[in-house]
């Protein structure tokens, strides 16, 4: 017998089935009873294998027994638990939204920092190339004092080669197609999970 299968059996027979299986279960509206759960809205099994599961974990019991003896409670009289979950939800998605604002002011800091790092990176490097071409135009000017054209010549070659690498290097962040709105990352607003943005079209 599937679980499932199982599950639909206990919510029809409620306490009985308990009983049947030998399990001795406390009533619907024991406190260790989860009330949301009763009313298939527990924020755990909402946020279940999302990011923020842990953030709204449940440690009180969901037994489909329970569901069935308290729909048929309720039907006699009305318990309000409605209100109580109410007043869950209201303040989980208080909880939930503070995370997902963390998260997404992370992400901003880290895509903000890997551009800064990149940057500097790619400076350090364009100085680097711009001290060696200081150098060789030295060398360059001393070969030419020394009447050495030849080597003049391929010092000079080597400088045309390095000048070529610093202007890419300089117009490396220009040919970049810069991320279209779709390509960027950004944080769902409903589990706070990363996704980009053309997953997320798809």
């Amino acid at each position: 017998m599937t679980d499932t299968m199982r599950e639909a059996i206990a919510q029809l027979m409620g306490a009985q089935r308990a009983k049947e299986e030998g399990r001795d279960l406390p009533l619907y509206n024991h406190h260790s009873v989860c009330r949301p759960y009763l009313l298939s809205c527990c924020p755990g099994d909402l946020l279940g294998d999302t990011r923020l599961e842990g953030l709204v974990s449940c440690r009180k019991m969901h037994e489909p027994t329970h569901k069935a003896d308290y729909e048929n409670a309720q039907a006699q009289k009305d318990h309000f638990y409605d209100i109580e979950l109410y007043n869950i939800l209201q303040g989980t998605i208080r909880l939930v939204d503070g995370e997902i604002e963390k998260i997404k002011n992370k992400l901003d800091r880290d895509t903000r920092d890997a551009g800064e790092s990149a940057e500097i990176v790619k400076m350090k490097r364009i100085a680097d190339i711009e001290e060696q071409i200081k150098l060789l135009v030295g060398e360059i000017e001393e070969l030419g004092s020394q009447g050495k054209v030849e080597e003049s010549m391929r010092t000079a070659k080597k400088v045309e080669e390095l000048e070529q690498k610093k202007n890419e290097l300089k117009n490396e962040g220009k040919m970049n197609i810069p991320m279209t709105s779709q390509q960027r990352l950004r944080v769902c607003d409903d589990c706070g999970a990363q996704v980009c943005g053309i997953q997320e079209a798809k």
